[in-house]
């Protein structure tokens, strides 16, 4: 790869042009409902460049945050279906139309609805005569809808995805049997500068290119380095979490502090190395904080506090529900040390209300 002057300006200026991301983040405060901020967050970077959500975004969201049922998080993706721009979060194009007519006002907006829903290849095959005859309808009324629908955007998304500088994945994990291999998808070894910059014997020349080499070189450097980093945290992540990969188990309670003590470096290092990052890994994208799951004292997850919590709650005294330093006595007998302010902390993050709300009369 030749890199010229003219690259870094441009990797410069798609830098501060919002992706689409960025754009859904400064949403989250304004929904309707309340979405959880994790789920919220994955769902975000779960969708396409097209704004559109994989069906198995919905298992990996089960699998990552057991906590929450498939119906709860089917209301969580409905809840953010409200994002601008309209259509985003949708699993497919009829869903990502219909989420659109829902907001128009024509007063053709049921029968466009209808037409979508019913008659989508028919609609792609520009039969219009046979959607008359199914929807008993006439033509011209059938004709008007069809004006409507074709000027609904199709790729919610694309707009942003265009022009923003979207965080390229750049590492995956490939499984073979019972092996895991990590592969860096970038190659900074291949930059350079142009030959003829560097081996001129234009004194003039070699005086206007001197301080481009030295960019350029501090560039690569500090890619390769930030490469080396992020292989170094991706291989020590697929050894704590081999369930994970191999057998599309739970995630295993794993910290960054654990990361930093093995790998020799400092906990802020590891933090910067994975912000906004993710891992390829059966074509699905898993940013690489997920697989980060902090523990109690005495080493259980969050996933498995969160889970007795629950447990507890649901078969309390709904006359005399349990408040957060019962539910921790409780679960101290049961080996599981976790502190008052951790439970509400875990519950409020569940969306449950505390024992004063909770109770029966």
């Amino acid at each position: 790869m030749i890199l010229i002057e003219e690259d870094l300006s441009d990797i410069e200026n798609n830098a501060v042009k919002e992706s689409l991301q960025d754009h859904l983040l400064q949403q989250t405060g304004f929904l309707s409902k309340r979405v959880p901020e994790n789920i919220a967050e994955f769902l975000i970077y779960s969708l396409d460049r097209n704004g559109y959500l994989r069906e198995e975004s919905i298992n990996e969201v089960i699998k990552f945050f057991p906590e929450y049922t498939e119906e709860q998080v089917e209301d969580f993706i409905r809840c953010m279906q409200q994002m601008e721009p309209t259509g985003v979060f949708a699993r497919n194009l009829q869903e990502c139309m219909v989420l659109q007519l829902q907001e128009s006002e024509s007063k053709y907006k049921m029968k466009c609805i209808q037409i979508v829903k019913n008659h989508i290849q028919l609609l792609a095959d520009n039969k219009l005569p046979e959607i008359s005859r199914l929807e008993n309808s006439t033509l011209e009324q059938i004709t008007e809808c069809v004006k409507i629908i074709r000027c609904l955007n199709p790729k919610p998304g694309a707009e942003y995805a265009a022009d923003a500088s979207y965080m390229e994945c750049e590492v995956e994990v490939l499984k073979e049997n019972e092996s895991l291999t990590v592969k860096m998808l970038n190659n900074y070894e291949a930059l350079q500068l142009r030959p003829e910059y560097y081996m001129t014997t234009d004194e003039t020349m070699t005086e206007f290119v001197k301080p481009y080499l030295k960019r350029i070189r501090l560039l690569v450097d500090t890619l390769n380095a930030r490469e080396r980093t992020l292989f170094s945290i991706v291989s020590n992540i697929t050894e704590h979490q081999r369930n994970f990969f191999l057998k599309d188990g739970r995630l295993e309670p794993f910290t960054l502090k654990e990361v930093a003590e093995e790998l020799g470096m400092h906990e802020s290092t590891i933090s910067r190395a994975i912000s906004n990052k993710s891992v390829r890994f059966k074509n699905r994208e898993i940013p690489l904080k997920y697989f980060f799951i902090s523990k109690t004292v005495n080493g259980d997850s969050k996933d498995c506090v969160e889970e007795r919590i629950k447990t507890l709650i649901a078969s309390e005294d709904k006359q005399h529900p349990l408040s957060d330093q019962k539910l921790s006595e409780l679960m101290k007998k049961e080996g599981i040390v976790v502190a008052r302010r951790t439970i509400a902390k875990y519950r409020e993050q569940m969306g449950i209300l505390p024992a004063a709300k909770r109770k029966v009369y």
